[in-house]
């Protein structure tokens, strides 16, 4: 028998964006239309482009402010990046570039992603790749901010708590990405932790 406290953890397994369903992808190119407003209904300054683990941060950050969320699983934004079980990614991050630069309402991205993941090859050609997105963004008048590496420790933090008795462990998480990585002065990269 599991004491409240560790029951409440256990619930937690089950936390998601209560607009996952309709406003997160993971087939074909969505059209532009189907890109979810959330937040306020003011015209959206803010978008929220990523793969799937920026689905509940955008829900989150739209209990602040009106946003757009873009999010398609397994599909880091990137528009060079290729992912061979999703054929439609590179499509897809292609049309949300566009959207991102001709909309002029837009002035804030924030692009996330899981990239631990990634081997070390594949994650340099990634960064290159952000480094050219992200001038481009900048020239046309956006500020770009990165969300570093979601920690991961690679197990189920709630089973795990529920069967410990310290429930005010920590724990160890791979390094941060982009603490490896120079960025541009005019881009923000925020740490989840801190």
């Amino acid at each position: 028998r599991f004491d409240t406290a560790r029951l409440k953890l256990f619930a937690t397994q089950q936390n998601s964006s209560p607009v996952r369903k309709q406003c997160h992808f993971n087939k074909d190119v969505p059209s532009t239309d189907q890109y979810c407003i959330l937040g306020s209904s003011q015209q959206p300054k803010t978008i929220v482009w990523g793969d799937s683990h920026g689905a509940e941060l955008g829900y989150a950050l739209s209990l602040y402010t009106s946003l757009y969320s873009v999010t398609y699983s397994s599909c880091s934004p990137s528009i060079l990046y290729d992912f061979p079980p999703q054929p439609h990614c590179k499509d897809h991050n292609k049309q949300v570039f566009d959207f991102i630069i001709h909309n002029k309402n837009i002035q804030n991205v924030i692009i996330t992603a899981r990239y631990d993941n990634k081997a070390a090859e594949e994650l340099i050609k990634y960064k290159a790749n952000l480094d050219d997105q992200i001038q481009i963004l900048h020239a046309n008048g956006k500020h770009i901010i990165i969300m570093n590496e979601i920690p991961t420790p690679y197990f189920n933090i709630p089973q795990h708590l529920a069967k410990t008795k310290d429930l005010n462990e920590t724990f160890t998480y791979r390094p941060k990405v982009f603490q490896h990585f120079k960025l541009p002065s005019y881009t923000t990269v925020v740490k989840y932790e801190d």
